[in-house]
């Protein structure tokens, strides 16, 4: 009679074995390349790190400075505004003079004077009050340092 041996029969067996696998040994030259690999690896990996901490200060500088620059700006935006307004209110000013001076010549009959006057309405209105403005020293003082106080013309 013959037994018929089932998978389970065969591994409890003594004379079946399972087949191992070889086991292989780096090569010590392979180990010492592999761990020069990993030592470059965490080298590179800190001096990203370094550079990503100096590249991320010099973001916050450049932000700094433009914060600076940016209200730099509009102080200068508001001060020109301000001028601009104040130059525009003494015009007028000047213009109602003016015209105050030339009804008077037209009213007293003079009209060399009227003349005259018309003629200084006529320049006035021909010059630009921003240009006149640009052109003024203490105009261009005063943008270079707009924390200097205030001042009229």
């Amino acid at each position: 009679m013959t037994t018929k041996k089932t998978t389970s029969d065969l591994a409890r067996s003594p004379k079946t074995t399972l087949a191992k696998k070889p086991t292989s040994v780096l090569p010590a030259r392979q180990v010492i390349d592999g761990a020069a690999v990993l030592v470059e690896i965490a080298n590179k990996w800190m001096e990203y790190k370094q550079v990503a901490q100096q590249e991320g200060t010099k973001r916050e500088g450049i932000r700094a400075q433009t914060k600076v620059a940016l209200a730099q700006i509009q102080a200068k935006r508001e001060l020109m505004m301000k001028l601009l307004d104040d130059g525009h209110l003494e015009r007028a000013e000047v213009f109602k003079g003016l015209f105050r001076n030339l009804d008077e010549a037209l009213g007293e009959n003079k009209m060399d004077h009227a003349a005259s006057v018309v003629e200084s309405i006529t320049n006035l209105a021909n010059q630009s009050p921003i240009k006149v403005l640009a052109e003024s020293d203490l105009f261009k003082a005063q943008i270079q340092n707009p924390e200097g106080g205030e001042f009229s013309f």
